[in-house]
This record gives structure tokens, sequence and C-alpha cells, in this order.
């Protein structure tokens, strides 16, 4: 798995150079997982959730149906290790980076055109013997389902079923447009086709 550090700046494609001057390696989506074309994010350092999804917007152009951009905020002491995904539907449109204490992490789960299913997956990031759990969920079919976002520490990884459910430990899931608050992690995802995923991490 690819991760890219870059304190106090922020991420961009190959042609530029970010702002403290060092040229970026030319990552591809297909590097990182996905489809064709350029598609790097990572750490800044120093910067809050806003700031950080105000970033992705700038670098981040992806011509998608349906996606969640996410700005993690590790608040805690510890560093968060990248620790790879679950997909239900959908899946990571960027490179996934590892959040060391004080930083922003922010990547871009997408839905491309296809089947009509929504966004859907989790994010695993391990500490310790310990690992944080994200989900988020976008629907294709708004008159039929609705935006649902969750979150566990656990010493697994655990499934989408169990986290959008609220099964086997896991707490309910919270409707998108609200604030949760579970293990240490708050968050808010919005409730629009192209949404935004914000986390506090405070462990």
């Amino acid at each position: 798995m690819l991760s890219y550090l870059c304190f106090g700046c922020f991420l961009v494609s190959a042609s530029l150079e970010i702002a403290c001057g060092t040229p970026i390696k030319e990552t591809s989506k297909a590097d990182a997982g996905g489809g064709a074309g350029i598609a790097i994010l990572g750490v800044l350092a120093k910067v809050g959730v806003e700031a950080a999804l105000q970033q992705i917007d700038n670098i981040w152009k992806g011509d998608v149906v349906r996606y969640w951009k996410c700005a993690v905020e590790n608040r805690s002491d510890k560093t968060l290790y990248a620790y790879g995904t679950t997909s239900e539907s959908g899946s990571m449109g960027t490179v996934f980076a590892d959040i060391p204490s004080g930083s922003t992490g922010i990547f871009v789960w997408e839905k491309s055109r296809g089947a009509a299913t929504g966004a859907s997956g989790v994010v695993h990031y391990r500490y310790g013997d310990k690992i944080l759990n994200l989900m988020a969920s976008i629907p294709y079919d708004w008159n039929l389902y609705q935006s649902w976002a969750n979150a566990r520490v656990s010493n697994e990884k655990e499934s989408f079923y169990n986290l959008y459910n609220g099964l086997n430990g896991a707490k309910p899931a919270t409707r998108g447009g609200n604030w949760g608050d579970v293990d240490g992690a708050k968050f808010f995802l919005t409730e629009k086709s192209h949404a935004e995923f914000k986390v506090i991490f405070s462990g």
C-alpha cells in the first residue's frame, strides 16, 4: 500500500510541485486500486477537517455517480495506520495513508458509473492492538434509502453489515445530517450524493 506524507502542504499530481518544493511521484488510480487517471491524496499536518475537505475539492476532480470524501483528524497521541478497507459498494478511489498524531488524513470513496448502487464501505485504521472502523453509506436511490455513518473501536475489522445495522456490539448507525459520537470518534456525514464525511478521533 502506498502512503504519502506531506506536512504543512497538500499532495497534487506529478505535473505540479507541493508547496514545500518537493516533486511528487506520479501515481495513478490503478496503483491505488481504482481506475485510470491521477488520484493522489494523503495527509495534511495541523489542519482540521473543514480545511482538509476543501483541499480535496482543490485536488480531486473525480467524475463519478456517488462518492463520499473523507477527512479524518487524528487528535489522539497515536499514529493511525491504514489497515485496509471493506467494500459494500464502490471502492477507495485515492491513496489510503497512515495518519500521524496531530494530522488529518484525506481520501475519497467512490462508486463509478454502472450498476445502480450507492457508495458504501468501511475503512480500517490500526493503532496498538485496536482497530478504528469507520463506515459510511450513500444510497443511489434517495426515495428508498438514506445516508448512514458509524464508527467502532474493537480488536478486529468490523463488517459493513454489523456497523450499518448496529449489530454484534456496534452502536446504532447515525443518520446523515447528524453528529455521531462513538468510542472516541465524532463523525458527521452529509446527506448528498457527493457527500462529506468528517471524522475527529480523540482516542
